[in-house]
Formats: C-alpha cells, structure tokens, sequence
C-alpha cells in the first residue's frame, strides 16, 4: 500500500507540460525600468505577429522530484501571448494604442526562450532569450528596429521553476525597453 501511495505521488509530480502563469509574468525589480513616453505622439495598433523560430519550443522546467524536463507552453497562441505582452508594456510606458490607429505595428518573433538553469554546487535560476523585430507602417512610411536581450536570474534557495515568470518578464521588459528609447522609434511616432 505503502508502495502505491508514493507511487501516485511521484507521478502526479511530474508534469507533461509546464504552463506560464501570466498572472506572475512580471520582471525583478532591478529589470523593471521603464520610460514613459512623455511627448505628444501618434497612437498605434498591434498588426501582425509572425513566428519566425526555427526552435518552436518555449523551453524546459525540472518539475517533479525527479527533475524531469517538462516543455514550457503558453496559455494561447504565441502569437496573442506576445501581443498582450507588449500591450501591456506599451500601456505602462504611455504609449497609446488603438484599434483605430494609423501607425501599424507588426512584430517578428525570432527567439522567445526561458528555461530553468541546474547546475551542480550552485542555486536554482532561470535563464531566458528574446529577440524581436518590429515594423512600424505608416501611409507608405516605414520604420524597421531589431532588438533582443539575455538576462539570467539570481539564484538563491528557491525552487528555479518560480523564476520562469519573472525572467521572461524580465527580457520583455528589456526589448520593450530597449524600443522605447530608440530615437529612430520615438521621431517615427511623434
């Protein structure tokens, strides 16, 4: 009995998949930077989002006691994943969007990637990639900006998995960042 007991406990650990939680996607503190757009500007409209990964996994999680690598996924499509993710940004930094919008803002997704780091003698972390282009269009007018970032996160004595969220955020927030303070970006929008 004993037997079957731990048996259903170790299975029921492990996962087939690991979700991203969107409700904890938020960056550490000491990668939460933002610039507001603080000049009158043009509002704009998320167009498409191409996915452009050659790698179409998100990444992996260690879950379960056994450590078993467990793909990461997203609770929709990739493509509305990215899209919230820079609304929301873009909302944080007072950059006004519209559904109505004459400024189109279409992104290509090249490398979305967070994973959990093991290593022997050293704390759980996570370690995420991201790497977008993004396409402005306006009557004919074009503005084309590359941006990616790499962060690794602290390690201490929590369980890596908890830093899944937060590292992604993390590297969004930098993009994000990143795009914002863009001169060729900001007189584009004005």
């Amino acid at each position: 009995m004993r037997f079957l007991i731990l048996a259903t406990f170790l299975v029921s650990c492990s996962t087939a998949t690991y979700q991203l939680n969107n409700q904890n996607i938020l960056p550490y503190k000491e990668e939460s930077t933002i610039t507001k757009i603080d000049f009158k500007h043009k509002p704009i409209k998320i167009g498409q989002i191409k996915d452009l990964r050659k790698d179409l996994s998100i990444g992996y999680a260690y879950t379960g006691v056994n450590y078993h690598k467990t793909p990461i996924i997203v609770s929709n499509s990739l493509q509305s994943f990215v899209s919230e993710q820079v609304e929301n940004l873009f909302d944080m930094r007072d950059i006004l969007l519209s559904e109505n919008a004459n400024l189109t803002l279409d992104i290509d997704v090249k490398d979305i990637q967070v994973s959990e780091v093991i290593e022997k003698y050293k704390p759980e972390r996570a370690k995420c990639r991201v790497e977008m282009d993004f396409h402005l269009l306006s009557d004919g007018d074009r503005w084309e900006g590359s941006f990616w970032t790499e962060y690794l996160s602290a390690g201490d004595l929590s369980d890596g998995t908890e830093r899944l969220e937060p590292t992604l955020a993390s590297c969004f927030n930098q993009v994000i960042e990143k795009l914002v303070n863009d001169n060729n970006f900001k007189n584009f929008i004005k």
